[in-house]
C-alpha cells in the first residue's frame, strides 16, 4: 500500500499549511512549535556548518528557521507536493540557494554516507508513517555522526482513539492491541499508521543501537482543554505565554506520558 503522503499534491500542501497555522487548532499547533523549537535549539551542533537532516520535513517548519539562523540543512520528505510547497516558501524568502530538497523514504537513506549529520530531525511523525520503524531508526542511526543527536516523535497509541484512528469499536480495540491503526484515514488503500505505547520506545531505539536520553508527550495543555476553549486562545496575548510555560511544566511529570497526543524523543547514538 502507499503511503499517505506520496499522494500530497502542492494545493493539498498549500492547504495542509493553512490549516495547520489558520485552522480550529492552530493555538495548539503554535504551542507545540514554540516548545519544539527550543528543544531543537537546545541541540544544535556546536559548529553552524555542520549538516543536519531534516527528515519529513514537509513544508519547511523546521528547515526554514534553521536556515534563516544560519545552519546548514538538507530536507527529505516522501511527498512531491510537500516538496514543492517549501520550496515556494524558501523562494520566497530568497533562501533557495541555501538548501537542498530530497524526494526520499526515511527507510531508505542510501544518498548519504555513514555518518553524515551531526543532528537529525524526524518530526511529524514520520517513524509512526513510513510502514517500518525498525529499519528508518536503523538508517538514522547509520548517518548519524559519534556524537549526535535524534529528535523525533510518533504517535502515542493511548491517546489515538479518537475518530481519525479508531472510528469504531473494532478499530480501537485492534488499535490498542496491536498499535496498528486502520480506521478513516486509511480506508482508501493508504498504509497503515503505528502507534507506539510510552514503554516500547526505549527498547526500539536500543535495538537500532540508540541511546534514549528523554522522552515527552506532546500537546499535553491541549489534550486537558475543551476544544472550544481551545479555539479562544489567541497567540499574541498573555495566556498564550501561559499555556505554552504550562505546556513546559506538563512535560516534565512523567505521569502525563500516556496523555499527549504524540511522544516526543530525543536519543543518541548507543
Amino acid at each position: 500500500m502507499k503511503n499517505r503522503w506520496q499522494s500530497m499534491s502542492l494545493a493539498s500542501a498549500r492547504a495542509y499549511d493553512q490549516r495547520k497555522e489558520e485552522g480550529v487548532n492552530h493555538a495548539a499547533i503554535a504551542i507545540k512549535r514554540r516548545v519544539l523549537w527550543k528543544l531543537i535549539q537546545a541541540h544544535l551542533p556546536a559548529d553552524p556548518a555542520s549538516p543536519i537532516l531534516d527528515l519529513g520535513g514537509g513544508t519547511g517548519v523546521w528547515t526554514i528557521p534553521l536556515v534563516q539562523a544560519g545552519r546548514k540543512v538538507e530536507l527529505g520528505d516522501i511527498s512531491t507536493g510537500f516538496l514543492a510547497r517549501a520550496w515556494e516558501k524558501l523562494e520566497a524568502q530568497g533562501l533557495q540557494k541555501q538548501i537542498t530538497l530530497h524526494e526520499l523514504d526515511i527507510c531508505d537513506l542510501s544518498r548519504f554516507p555513514n555518518q553524515s549529520f551531526s543532528l537529525i530531525l524526524a518530526l511529524g511523525d514520520p517513524l509512526s508513517y513510513c510502514g517500518d520503524t525498525e529499519r528508518a531508526l536503523k538508517e538514522l542511526r547509520r548517518v548519524i555522526k559519534p556524537g549526535g543527536t535524534l529528535l523525533c516523535d510518533v504517535e502515542n497509541r493511548y491517546a489515538g482513539l479518537d475518530e481519525r484512528r479508531a472510528p469504531t469499536l473494532k478499530d480501537a480495540l485492534n488499535l490498542l492491541t496491536t498499535g496498528i491503526s486502520n480506521g478513516a484515514e486509511q480506508a482508501k488503500d493508504l498504509a497503515p499508521i503505528r502507534l507506539f505505547l510510552p514503554s516500547e520506545i526505549e527498547p526500539l531505539l536500543k535495538a537500532a543501537n540508540w541511546k534514549l536520553e528523554s522522552l515527552n508527550g506532546s500537546d499535553l495543555f491541549a489534550s486537558f482543554l475543551r476544544p472550544d476553549l481551545l479555539k479562544e486562545l489567541r497567540i499574541d496575548s498573555p495566556e498564550f505565554e501561559r499555556a505554552v510555560a504550562l505546556e513546559e511544566e506538563l512535560r516534565r511529570d512523567p505521569h502525563t506520558l500516556g496523555v499527549g497526543y504524540e511522544l516526543q524523543i530525543v536519543a543518541k547514538p548507543g
